[in-house]
């Protein structure tokens, strides 16, 4: 057992509720940009025809560089989100396809909108907090993380020996 990997999963089971809200802002503010920054009817171009810019009426390119980055920015948030997206939709197919009482501790522990302690997760379980907090949540990190990669965690060390979660596309 590669315990380097099973924190991994943990940790990035920890943090699957924060990456669920940020890429749900992601969202917001991807749909925000598409619909009051590049909509068809607002951004058809710059005309600079009758505005004097400067005298020698030199256009400035300062608007056009922010417009630039503007879009290169919006499709960095695209690639992001659709990443990230991935990354999400499979754990959470991992995680449906853990056998029951796997499933029920990593939703009751990190998926639950609190995370419970792990005196509550044994009390739900009905189990002894040792036994949910030592062999339940290590067959159960196990189990995520050979479903995950569909493969075991050994062949997939010696792949990656950075073994992160994130990097997974």
């Amino acid at each position: 057992m590669n315990k380097k990997l099973l924190r991994e999963a943990d940790k990035w089971l920890k943090e699957y509720k924060k990456n669920k809200e940020f890429y749900n802002l992601l969202c917001e503010d991807i749909e925000f940009a598409e619909k009051n920054l590049i909509a068809e009817d607002k951004l058809k171009g710059i005309s600079y025809d009758g505005i004097r810019v400067s005298k020698t009426n030199v256009v400035s390119r300062q608007v056009e560089e922010q417009v630039v980055r503007i879009f290169e920015n919006l499709e960095q948030k695209k690639i992001y989100r659709d990443s990230l997206e991935y990354v999400l939709h499979r754990t959470e197919k991992a995680i449906e396809c853990l056998g029951e009482e796997e499933r029920k501790l990593i939703k009751l522990r990190y998926l639950n909108r609190e995370s419970l302690s792990w005196q509550q997760v044994a009390f739900r379980l009905n189990r002894s907090v040792d036994n949910v907090k030592g062999k339940l949540k290590n067959r159960s990190l196990r189990e995520f993380v050979n479903i995950y990669w569909g493969r075991s965690y050994k062949d997939f060390l010696q792949e990656n020996t950075r073994g992160t979660l994130l990097k997974e596309k």
